[in-house]
């Protein structure tokens, strides 16, 4: 099992050091775009990613961001990850890329995405490292900063379902059915988007509207809501 994640994680990295260098030579800016694209997969669709790889002016200082990395590194060096060690802190500031790389290993560490989101205020995927991990103890501030992230990606539809989870939790029912109506349909996510639509429309009586997002759902166990109203419906109307 080893052997295997460290080989996805070698060729992820060998995917983007090539980057750096064919950069530098050749310009190659459409490869640069398949790297960042491949972040984004990497690290989830919520991320943003604005490392600026492409920018022919930062050359000199993504490659030096990623020897960094490389001399860091924990698989490569096999050793413990460190948030301690003074080149996390070098690297948060150095490179957004390598800030996501560094969340790879300390994925519930807040005080860590408490520093990135300082540095990256504006990177909707700092942003919800850090609300996910705070939600819990802190949900007003985690509220605000889904709101932000959905300022800033207004099609992030699993920060729409996290946005509408907190306003309904504070009684807000018809922003959360906003929510959860954005969030179903940017491609529902978790399959709760459409789904909470359609409950708290059901409970409020507006029973045409539930079955509307019941049936938008991709599970065939949600759409079944759709059915099941519309046949008491017409059980109360012959």
């Amino acid at each position: 099992m080893k052997k295997i994640k460290f080989s996805i994680y070698s060729l992820f990295i060998l995917l983007i050091l090539p980057v750096f260098f064919l950069e530098s030579l050749t310009g190659f800016f459409d490869i640069n775009k398949i790297a960042l694209r491949t972040s984004r997969n990497f690290f989830g669709k919520e991320s943003q990613i604005v490392h600026t790889i492409s920018d022919q002016n930062n050359i000199s200082n993504n490659l030096s961001c990623h020897m960094k990395w490389l001399s860091f590194d924990p698989v490569i060096n096999k050793i413990f990850f460190d948030k301690n060690d003074k080149a996390v802190d070098e690297l948060l500031n150095c490179s957004l890329l390598h800030v996501y790389f560094i969340r790879i290993f300390a994925p519930a560490d807040m005080e860590l995405a408490q520093k990135a989101s300082v540095i990256y205020p504006e990177d909707p995927g700092i942003l919800f490292w850090l609300a996910d991990g705070i939600e819990k103890d802190n949900p007003d501030q985690a509220e605000q900063l889904f709101r932000r992230i959905v300022e800033l990606q207004p099609y992030n539809g699993r920060a729409w379902h996290r946005l509408g989870r907190l306003v309904e939790q504070r009684g807000l029912f018809s922003e959360a059915i906003s929510c959860y109506h954005n969030s179903c349909v940017n491609n529902d996510p978790g399959n709760h988007g459409c789904l909470n639509a359609g409950r708290l429309l059901e409970q409020e009586g507006r029973y045409e509207e539930a079955i509307y997002y019941y049936s938008l759902s991709r599970l065939e166990s949600i759409r079944a809501n759709a059915d099941r109203l519309e046949a008491e419906l017409s059980s109360q109307n012959p």
